[in-house]
This record gives C-alpha cells, structure tokens and sequence, in this order.
C-alpha cells in the first residue's frame, strides 16, 4: 500500500473553485481501486473535505483538516490532533490593530468570532457551512469552553496582510503558515500537514519513500519536504524548489497529470 495526500486549493482545483474535475476523480479512484490510501489535506474543516472524499469509494480515505491540527478517517474517527484554546484565540486578537479579522474553526467545522463581516461569509461559501455553525461572541460578557480550536485565522486584504508582521513571540509560540496572501494561520506547536500525514502513514503501516505529497503553497511545504513532493505548476517558488517532482497547473489537471505520466502510478 502507498499513501497520496492532496492539497484542496489550487491543487485538486483552482484557487477558489468548487469542485474537482472528473479527470482528478478517475485518477484518486485510480488510487483506492488498487488498494492505496488517499489523504486530503487542506485547511478546510471536516464536514467540507468528507463532502469531497464522499466522491470516491473505497477503504482507505481519510482528511487532514485545518492544515495539519487534525485527522480522521472518512467515517470521522480522529487519528491524532493538537488544539488551541480560548486565552489563544483572545491573545491573537491584537492583530486586529492592522485591519485583520480573527476568527477559529472549532470542533468538525464551527466558526467562532467576535465579529460576523466579509471573511466569515467567505468561510460560510466556500466550507459550505450554515448559520448555526457560526458562534459570535459578546465581548461584554464571559466566554466559556471553546477550548478545543484547530486553527486561528488572522486574515484581510493582501496590503494589509503584506504589512503584517507575527510577533516574536507568536512566531515562537504556534505554527504560523500563509495557505493564501489574504490569511495567516496560527496552529498548535507542531501541528502542520507533514506531520498529521505522518501519522496516517504510521497508522497504516505505510513506509516513508511509499508516501506522495501534491501542494502549491507555503502550508503544503511540510508534507513536501518530508516525503515525495510533488508541486502543481501554479506553486510558489519555495514549494517547487523543496519538490522532488514539479506536474502541471491545477487547471490542466496537474494531479492526474502527474500520476499517470510523471510517477506512473496508476
């Protein structure tokens, strides 16, 4: 058995697309009908990326979710995660200073914020979640639990984000990583796509070199590092120089491309 994990965004399909192309689908179905193990990994929640593996059929699907703080089978068993808390939320609020907006996925796919403006919404329609997933605090009154937070997003416009610079400290303190330039995502320590798809890996017995990673941005460099990385044509340049192999852009099909032609697996 071999293990394939796949960024979402600008990987399976173009940035801010919304489904993947029937040529990428025949070609991780490829994959399952011989038995391997398909990874999405992504900074979406659970309830988005089991929407997407429910594509597929087979045995061994499984989802990295909030870019690496959590996974589960396609079932929803957790394999392994690390969390935030509340004190981090609220001690990442001071970049709102810079024209941020900071909100956090909780849970299979909750949002929690004290504001509900443009970047809520663009959660809201590109995740697929409704109103009842979304909790929007009163500052003027005490907050409790919410202490189980996959993922703390510090985002806004690309000159505000540009201009924006992690403390120290933060730096220090939680795994920071760009998925886009509009967002800044603090994890857990530790936390990041290489090594949840390392710990599918061990759980399914999988040797190291029998792994493949596909990504295209700063928070895929992780498993790209770490394993067999293959960057998409449209990745930034820090990814494909960390790649081992470099496929196609997400609008040509570069996974399917690059499972067929490039490592021939299927």
């Amino acid at each position: 058995m071999r293990l394939f994990a796949f960024d979402i965004d600008a990987t399976l399909f173009p940035y801010g697309g919304h489904e993947i192309a029937q040529e990428e689908i025949d070609a991780l179905q490829a994959l399952l009908d011989q038995g391997d193990a398909v990874v999405l990994a992504s900074g979406r929640p659970f309830v988005t990326l089991k929407g997407f593996l429910e594509q597929f059929h087979g045995k061994h699907r499984y989802v990295v979710c909030a870019n690496g703080s959590v996974a589960y089978d396609i079932d929803g068993n957790l394999i392994t995660k690390a969390s935030l808390k509340l004190e981090d939320f609220l001690h990442l609020q001071k970049y709102e200073q810079y024209g941020a907006s900071i909100y956090a996925y909780e849970g299979l796919g909750g949002l929690l914020s004290f504001h509900k403006d443009h970047w809520i919404d663009y959660e809201v329609e590109m995740n697929l979640l409704n109103e009842e997933d979304i909790t929007i605090l009163d500052p003027n009154q005490p907050i409790q639990g919410h202490d189980e937070l996959y993922k703390i997003m510090i985002a806004g416009p690309k000159e505000v984000m540009a201009n924006l610079k992690p403390d120290p400290e933060d730096q220090e303190r939680y795994e920071l990583s760009r998925s886009a330039p509009t967002f800044l995502e603090a994890l857990p320590k530790g936390a990041n796509k290489g090594s949840r798809v390392d710990a599918i890996r061990e759980y399914l017995h999988i040797a190291p070199e029998d792994v493949y990673c596909f990504g295209d941005e700063d928070n895929d460099l992780s498993m790209i590092k770490r394993f067999n990385g293959v960057a998409m044509g449209n990745a930034i340049p820090s990814v494909k120089k960390a790649a081992k192999y470099i496929t196609l852009e997400a609008k040509d099909h570069g996974v399917s491309y690059a499972l067929r032609h490039i490592l021939k697996v299927i």
